[in-house]
Formats: C-alpha cells, sequence, structure tokens
C-alpha cells in the first residue's frame, strides 16, 4: 500500500479527505466505494448513506450503520473486515441495513442489530468473532441462502433464519430466540446452547460434529423433506418429519419428546439411543420407525414405543418395553431377565435368545401372529385373536399364560422344555411336546386340547383334575402316557400306542371315532370309582392303591390280556366281557369280579382259555344278577359267590372247581344238574340260599 494514500473517515453523515477536503450535502450524502484495488484503512465509520463495497476494505474502529436519525445503508459483495463493532442499532432514530450478496463480513468487535435489518444471501459471508446482541424482536437475515459464521468466545446466536450456519471458537453459544438453517449447519467447536428455544435444521449434511449441541431443554427439529443427517446430543424435543431416513452421526439422547411421525425413519446406525424418565416416545408420537444397531436404553418407569423399532445389529439386546411393532433383523439378538410387550407385528428374521426369567407379552387389541421362537415366559393379554405359527416350533421355559385371546392353532407345535417345574395350561394345541428335565404339571380342573401329535418326553408329571382332549379331525396316535381324564372328540381317528401303556386316573370319553388298539395296553389306575369305557381293548387292566370298583359303561372287547390287579372290583354293570384264545385273565389276590345286575344276566368273560386264565385262591367271582345265570366250568374259581335280590336259579352244568369257598347266598337256587361236578379245594359250602344237586360235589381233596 501506498503510505501517502490518505485516510479516509465518514462521520457525521459526510466525507473527508485529508485534513483540509470536505463535501457536504444539504438532504443526503452518497458515498459508494467501487473499489477494484485495495481502500485504505478506515478508523470510524457513521453511515447515513449508503455504502457499496465491492473490492476489500478495512475500519480500524467502528461501523455504525445510521447517523443521528437516519440510518444508513450497506450493501457488500466484497471483502469487508471492522475492527471494533458494528451496529445497525440507532437508539435515537432509524435503524441501518446492511446487505451481503457475496464476499465476506467480518466484525470482529461487538455486533448489534436490534431492529436493523442484516441481509445475507447468494454467496454472501458474515463473520462474528465478537459479542452479539439484539433485541426481543430482531430483524434479521431476511433472506436466507448466505452463511454466518459464530467463531468469538461467549456469543449469543441471534434469532433469525439462516442459509448456513457456523459456529466455531471457544465458549458458548446461545440462542437468544429460535433458529431456523436452511442449507448448511457446521458446529465446529464450542458448545450451542438450544435453551427453551427451537432450533430448526432444514440442512441435509452436517459440515462437523466436532462441537457439542445443548438441547436437553429445548427442541431441535429436522424438517428437510429429503434424507438428513441428526446431531449427536440430548435433546429435549426431538422433531423429525418428511418421509425419509434422517442419520444419526452419534450417540442420541432423548428427555422429553420424540416427534417421529409415519413414514420417518431415525436411522441409529450403531450409535446409542437413550430415553430419559420422563421421554415419551409412545404411537401419539412416535409414529414412525427406528433402526438401531447400537446400545438401545429406555430409562422410563414403563417404557411405551410406538411406530416401528428395528434391531439391526449382531447380539444386540433388546431393551425392555412395550413396543408397538418391533422388528429384529439383525443377528442373534437376546432378551435378558425383563418384561416386553408387543401391541402390534412382531417380526423377526433373527433367531434371538430369551432368558428364561424373561417375559414376552403379545398384548394388541388386533389380530397377532405368535412366532415360532424360544421363550422364556409367554403370555397373551388384551383382546386381539392370537395365530401360532403355522410351522416351526414355539419354545416355553416358563410359564405360558394363553389369556382370554381366540387361537388359530394350526400346525404349530409348542414346547414345554424348562429345567424346572412348568404347568401345561388349559388351552387347545396343535402338537404338544415336552423336553428338558423340568417337572410337569397339567393344570388342575381345566381341559388340554391336542389337534395333532403329543410328546410327552421323559418328564415327571402331575395330573390331578384336568382332561386332555384329543379334538383333531385328523388321526392321531395318543401315546404312553398316564392321563387323569381322557378324552376324544372330533372326527379323526384314534391309534392307541402300540406297546406301551396308557394310564386313565379318571375318565375315559372315548367319542364316536374309530380306534387301532394293536399292541396296547390301556390302565384304569384311578383309586376312586371309575367307568370302563366300551370300547375294543389290547390289553386291558385295572389297577389301583386302595379299594375301588371299576364298572363297565358298555360291552368290552379284549384281544389280549385282561388283568385285575389287587384292590381291585371288576363290575360288568350289566355288559359282557369277550375275551379271546390267546390272551390272558387275571384276578389278582383279594380281587373281586362282578357278574350281571338284577335286570341283566351277564356270563363270565367268554373266549379266554382254561389254560390262559389264573383267578388268585383269595379271588372272588360273584354271579350277581336276579336273572338264570349259567355258572361257567373254564376257571378254577378262588371264591364263587352267588347273590341276588330276589329268587333266581344259578345252574352247574359241568365240572366247576372252588379253590376257597363256594358262598350260596339268600335268594339264589344252585341247582347241579346231572352232568354238573362241584369240587371244593380248602374251603367251605356256605349255603344261605338253596342247592339243589342231581350231580356230584366233593368238598375237600
Amino acid at each position: 500500500m501506498n503510505t501517502n494514500t490518505p485516510t479516509y473517515r465518514t462521520m457525521n453523515g459526510g466525507t473527508r479527505k485529508g485534513a483540509g477536503a470536505h463535501l457536504r450535502t444539504a438532504l443526503s450524502v452518497l458515498l459508494t466505494l467501487l473499489l477494484t484495488t485495495m481502500v485504505p484503512a478506515q478508523t470510524n465509520i457513521r453511515n447515513n448513506g449508503t455504502i457499496t463495497n465491492n473490492g476489500t476494505a478495512n475500519v480500524n474502529g467502528y461501523f455504525e450503520n445510521f447517523k443521528n436519525a437516519t440510518g444508513g445503508t450497506f450493501n457488500n459483495t466484497g471483502t469487508y473486515t471492522i475492527g471494533s463493532y458494528f451496529s445497525n442499532n440507532n437508539t435515537g432514530g432509524t435503524d441501518g441495513t446492511m446487505s451481503i450478496t457475496a464476499g465476506t463480513v467480518t466484525v470482529t468487535g461487538n455486533y448489534t442489530n436490534d431492529n436493523g435489518s442484516t441481509t445475507v444471501n447468494g454467496t454472501g459471508i458474515l463473520i462474528l468473532n465478537g459479542t452479539t446482541n439484539s433485541n426481543a424482536t430482531p430483524v434479521l437475515f431476511s433472506v436466507s441462502s448466505g452463511t454466518v459464521r459464530y467463531q468469538g468466545a461467549a456469543q449469543n446466536v441471534l434469532a433469525a433464519t439462516y442459509g448456513t450456519l457456523r459456529l466455531a471458537g471457544s465458549g458458548n453459544k446461545t440462542m437468544d430466540g429460535s433458529v431456523t438453517v436452511n442449507t448448511g449447519f457446521d458446529l465446529n467447536a464450542g458448545t450451542l446452547i438450544v435453551g427453551a428455544n427451537t432450533l430448526d435444521i432444514k440442512a441435509a449434511t452436517l459440515t462437523s460434529t466436532s462441537g457439542t449441541l445443548s438441547a436437553a431443554s429445548g427442541t431441535v427439529s429436522y424438517t428437510l423433506a429429503g434424507t438428513q443427517q441428526v446431531f449427536p446430543a440430548t435433546y429435549g424435543t426431538l422433531t423429525l418429519s418428511g418421509a425419509f431416513a434422517k442419520t444419526a452421526q452419534g450417540d442420541i439422547t432423548v428427555n422429553t419428546t420424540l416427534n417421529n411421525p409415519s413414514g420417518t425413519t431415525l436411522a441409529m446406525g450403531a450409535h446409542g439411543l437413550t430415553a430419559g424418565v420422563s421421554a415419551d416416545l409412545s404411537d401419539g408420537v412416535n409414529a414412525g420407525a427406528i433402526t438401531t444397531s447400537g446400545t438401545v436404553t429406555f430409562n422410563q418407569a414403563s417404557p411405551d414405543i410406538g411406530g416401528l423399532f428395528n434391531y439391526t445389529g449382531t447380539s444386540q439386546a433388546v431393551a425392555a418395553a412395550q413396543y408397538k411393532d418391533l422388528t429384529l433383523s439383525g443377528t442373534t439378538p437376546s432378551f435378558g431377565a425383563a418384561s416386553f410387550l408387543v401391541s402390534g407385528t412382531f417380526t423377526s428374521s433373527a433367531v434371538p435368545t430369551f432368558n428364561s426369567a424373561s417375559t414376552f407379552t403379545y398384548n394388541g387389541a388386533g389380530s397377532q401372529t405368535v412366532l415360532a421362537l424360544n421363550y422364556g415366559n409367554l403370555t397373551s393379554a388384551s383382546s386381539g385373536a392370537r395365530v401360532l405359527a403355522n410351522s416351526g416350533t414355539i419354545g416355553i421355559a416358563g410359564t405360558f399364560t394363553p389369556g382370554t385371546n381366540s387361537y388359530t392353532i394350526t400346525g404349530s407345535t409348542v414346547e414345554f422344555n424348562g429345567s424346572s417345574s412348568q404347568t401345561i395350561p388349559d388351552f387347545d394345541f396343535n402338537n404338544l411336546t415336552s423336553s428338558s428335565t423340568g417337572a410337569r404339571v397339567l393344570v388342575n380342573g381345566g381341559t388340554i386340547g391336542i389337534a395333532g401329535t403329543f410328546t410327552p418326553g421323559t418328564n415327571s408329571y402331575t395330573i390331578t383334575g384336568n382332561t386332555v382332549d384329543f379334538n383333531g379331525s385328523s388321526s392321531q396316535t395318543i401315546p404312553d402316557f398316564d392321563f387323569n381324564n381322557l378324552t376324544s372328540s372330533s372326527s379323526g381317528a384314534r391309534v392307541l400306542v402300540n406297546g406301551g401303556t396308557i394310564g386313565i386316573a379318571g375318565t375315559f370319553t372315548k367319542g364316536t371315532n374309530s380306534y387301532t388298539v394293536t399292541g396296547s395296553t390301556v390302565e384304569y389306575n384311578g383309586s376312586t370309582t371309575q367307568t370302563i369305557a366300551p370300547l375294543t381293548y389290547h390289553h386291558l387292566s385295572l389297577t389301583s392303591g386302595s379299594p375301588v370298583t371299576k364298572s363297565l359303561g358298555g360291552a368290552v372287547t379284549v384281544d389280549g390280556d385282561l388283568t385285575v390287579s389287587v384292590n381291585n372290583t371288576l363290575d360288568d354293570a350289566g355288559f359282557q366281557i369277550t375275551g379271546n384264545g390267546s390272551g390272558t385273565f387275571t384276578l389278582a389276590a383279594g380281587t373281586t369280579l362282578t357278574l350281571g345286575t338284577a335286570g341283566t344276566a351277564t356270563l363270565f368273560p367268554t373266549n379266554f382259555i382254561t389254560a390262559n386264565i389264573a383267578l388268585d385262591a383269595t379271588s372272588t367271582v360273584v354271579y350277581n344278577s336276579d336273572q338264570a345265570q349259567t355258572i361257567a366250568t373254564a376257571p378254577v374259581y378262588g371264591n364263587l359267590t352267588l347273590t341276588a335280590t330276589s329268587s333266581v336259579t344259578k345252574t352247574i352244568g359241568g365240572a366247576v372247581t372252588v379253590a376257597t369257598d363256594l358262598t350260596i347266598g339268600a335268594n339264589n337256587i344252585l341247582n347241579v344238574t346231572g352232568a354238573g361236578t362241584v369240587q371244593i379245594n380248602t374251603g367251605d359250602l356256605i349255603l344261605n340260599g338253596t342247592l339243589s344237586n342231581s350231580g356230584t360235589i366233593d368238598i375237600g381233596l
């Protein structure tokens, strides 16, 4: 620079060149600097005219864009540096106007605008290095495509609509009102404090996230109708809009509200997402999607998460909450020892692991599909219909609480696989399976329906008070198992397991189904009165831990062995027992076989051959009808007793052997025909009725 170039100073609305040159006007003064070369440094400027800078200029002192009662106009497309302060604020008159359409204006000191107007647009840049202040209703940056840089120490960020907002330098940058950023947001250093204000970011890309965004008590909105980057921060209210992804650039915490409308996605990537204790992420405000492969922390007492929440990572821990729609699209997610609820759709392309103490609840008011996964505790609540997965296995390690919902169960298998005791509830299953080592308790008092296959495993079972109903419309095999009440319904064929024992402690209701019985044993093992269902059995066995009577409910055929064990009385109740030529018929010690009723005369079980009949010497066969009966000659009786309530004749027409006592009760006439013989081995003939003998009676060996 030429050191002889005079210094410019603009004072009182005029122009002064050197010490003695003056140019004044009576109405207004226009100072236009149309510069293409360096303009000499000026000390101070007070402008109530128009300054246009297209070159490079410096003001070492201040720049007051007004004089007396009149505001000035400053237009810049070049480079302008103000060493002290700049003010558009005329406390006694009209405020000034600054317009930066290109180039750069740098204010080193304080910047005061108040009701003045600063316009930064186009490629214009305003750099503020000092303090900034404005009144409550500033008129600032009325055109918003330029750039404003706050790069001093502690500064106020003026309420305005910015094109590009860049923040650097040390110290806090405190918003003094609501701020909108249209094009670029660059928080390079320091801290931007939102306070109780609203920061609306429309920029697609964040230039830098090296600084800190302090927004825990305010509102920050990302409102571009397109994809956007989201600054890592702790937010009070975080608002998203536009049917596009909003991509987090770091960890995010929401303390108050996440406004995430339907169609918008908060894409967290691998960054952490935290909800504060008072955060609202419910469907009323958060109806969009959240995707994350990072750590999720919900600190609310009862987290309620609306929209779609998608865990996309590897080995992610699913945060305990009530979700609307929950998707697991990563690999090996895990559910800890907590409660998880889904009211909408649960989708999983992964195979999650559930802690055995976890509880997963389907609680939608609409229809929900229960996925084929291996749960801890599985619960259904609310009123919606439930559809069990059409294939695969629904594993339950803890408690299954099906609720009062209606269920569609086609094709599924429910497996109780806990290592501790589990109760199998009153529920209609398709396939029901048990594995692992825990004891199993069939619900006391309810009905367990099985439409497919029942695989009870090797677990120990408590079966008191319940009914198991095989209710499939296709063929079902009834397995080797001890049932309480056993029922068959619907139309499918039934196959009694070949080679095992089907125990029945209560009632067997066989239904109208067809049965295949080859190789099976049906054991009536109750310690209270039981009715034996009319059926063709292979092996039929009666067992009990205490004395009890078991009566036929209809005619019975036994293709194999008929066994009456100790403590049991078999009463045919007036229905015939038909045996076979290869099976055995056994009455154990102390047991009783009662034949006939007052109105019906039945025969000793037919078709068993003598060699296969074993009646213990202490057993008793009672001919009990009030109708005429013929005493069978095939067996060797233990005790033989004739009873009736009215006068009746019982006939022996062949050889009869009684090991112990022959008792002829009152009202009974025993007629031993000429071809008949009676051999009483070691007992007595006890006669309370009438004996008519035309044959032979031998008492004693």
